[in-house]
This record gives C-alpha cells, structure tokens and sequence, in this order.
C-alpha cells in the first residue's frame, strides 16, 4: 500500500433514506474520490454533516502509486466516515430543546416524590406582621412627600422611577451644595 490512497466515497444526499417499491434506494447519489489524510479529506470530513448527506460508503481504496486497487475495503476509513457523518448527528436537538427535556425530568421527579434535591425549611426570626393596606399608605405618603421637597429645592419634577433612598440622597445634596 502506497503513503495515500484515493477513497471513493458512495454519497446519498437528503435527510432520509428513501426506498422505491423494489427495495432500491430513490435518494440521489454520486461518488466522491478524494485523497485520504489531505487537508481536502479533513475538510471534506468535517463538513461531512453540513453537506445534506444521509448516508456515505467507502465503495474502494485506490494506491496513489501504483493505481491498483486495495483488497481491504477498510473498517478504519469506514469507521471514520460514520464517526463523521453521526457524530454530530447523535444528539440533533436545540439548546432550549435539550433545557424543556431536563426540566420535564425534573418535574416528572418532584411530582412522583423521587426528587433528589431535598429543600431545607429557612427559619425566619423576628418577623413584625402589618396589615398591607398600613406599608401600602405609609410608602406612598413618604415617597410624595420627598417628591414634593425635592420639587421644591431644585425647581423641577423628580424622576418617578426613583426610590426613597435615591430620593433622600438627592434632597440631601441639594441641601449640601
């Protein structure tokens, strides 16, 4: 066997194979013939997946040299076009798509209590309970009462998306300067 031989390649281009009636396959086909461990057979390789191919043989070996044929129709240069082709084909889903399916597996756990992460119960100490309606009219109160002494000493409207704090450090630089 000479240093490269030419491997022709069988492809059949399409997402699936598609058989007719007499069990002959319908996808088109072609023969590619390239020189083993090239940057063109890397390459070629590589974008193996991209290229639309479902299926790819290795029909012959080739010596370079002596322009015979190589009786052994490798495992190793089949194997490695397989390895290319389904390689990246193994797991074809999404991001998002491989997220929904581990999140589905989490909810299946938790639902059927055979969930391995055991929530701890946080203690909260020293809780003042009041009534909501009492926080709500105390924090709109104070806001408008800053907004209105802001207004005043700087001569314009505050900005409304400001929060208390933001609003007493504003009055307070006001009165400083």
């Amino acid at each position: 066997m000479g240093k490269k031989p030419v491997v022709h390649l069988r492809t059949y281009q399409g997402r699936e194979l598609n058989y007719n009636s007499n069990k002959e396959i319908k996808n088109p086909m072609s023969v590619v013939k390239i020189v083993y461990n090239t940057v063109e057979w890397s390459n070629f390789m590589k974008w193996l997946p991209v290229n639309g191919y479902c299926k790819v043989d290795v029909v012959k070996l080739i010596d370079l040299d002596s322009n015979e044929e190589i009786k052994d129709v490798g495992g190793t240069i089949q194997a490695e076009v397989q390895e290319a082709l389904l390689g990246s084909v193994k797991d074809n889903r999404t991001p998002e798509q491989i997220q929904i399916d581990e999140l589905k597996k989490q909810i299946e756990e938790i639902t059927s209590g055979k969930s391995k992460k055991k929530t701890k119960k946080k203690e909260v100490k020293n809780i003042e309970v009041v009534a909501p309606e009492v926080v709500a009219q105390k924090t709109e109160s104070d806001i408008d009462s800053l907004r209105d002494q802001y207004a005043s000493l700087a001569n314009k409207k505050p900005f409304m998306g400001w929060k208390e704090e933001t609003l007493i450090k504003k009055i307070a630089e006001l009165k400083n300067s």
